[in-house]
């Protein structure tokens, strides 16, 4: 039995928490759900919880749980001025959350490209030309083209670009800085595969040693 005082002070009894549990039982019974029956304390709890703010929702909604201090305006300020997260001390989510729902940064990932040298550009406009025109002189051109593919492995060190993040303002394209470049020099093995218009495999081949241009074309 549970009681409670009213605004005159006199004690009065409101709630017998076994006829409330069997209450709950039978209802459950004759739903054949043995499952959900609050238990005594859960019964006592709620009853107290009505008897002292008057209801039984939860008043904390939205406000419940640790509160949070990380996000604070001088982390907030430092963050786009730190080139790693670990020197601020911030834990994975924090910077996660400033970085995405605060300054709106994008993460881009380090992508590789060739390095280009002198006359490169000029031998690849020449390349397009050739392409352009042996496929307007032959009709039979594109039925005997090869597509390739070739991927490099090397010896030396190199980056895993899905590890290296930058972060920057979203809309402004990829970073120009965050980019790395690479060349095909000593150390490296590539292996090239080929695909024919008829579904044909060619390769995978192995090249330990350099091309140049006329070979790789």
């Amino acid at each position: 039995m549970l009681n409670a005082i009213d605004n005159t002070g006199e004690i009065k009894s409101l709630l017998d928490i076994g006829l409330v549990r069997s209450a709950f039982l039978k209802t459950h019974v004759k739903a054949k759900k043995f499952e959900g029956v609050p238990s005594k304390v859960n019964i006592k709890a709620t009853f107290e919880k009505f008897v002292r703010e008057g209801t039984c929702h939860n008043l904390n909604k939205g406000r419940s749980g640790r509160l949070r201090t990380v996000r604070t305006q001088e982390n907030i300020d430092v963050v786009p001025r730190s080139a790693r997260r670990n020197g601020l001390g911030l834990s994975r989510s924090s910077f996660n959350r400033i970085v995405k729902m605060d300054i709106k940064f994008h993460p881009y990932v380090l992508m590789q490209r060739h390095q280009l040298r002198e006359g490169d550009p000029q031998q690849r406009l020449a390349f397009c030309n050739r392409f352009v025109n042996t496929a307007g002189q032959n009709p039979d051109f594109l039925d005997q083209l090869i597509v390739s593919n070739e991927a490099i492995f090397s010896s030396n060190a190199e980056i895993n670009s899905r590890n290296v993040i930058k972060y920057a303002a979203k809309g402004d394209g990829h970073p120009p800085d965050h980019y790395v470049e690479f060349s095909q020099g000593a150390d490296q093995v590539m292996v090239w595969v080929g695909l024919a218009r008829t579904g044909v495999v060619l390769g995978p081949h192995f090249i330990e040693r350099k091309l140049d241009s006329r070979e790789n074309t």
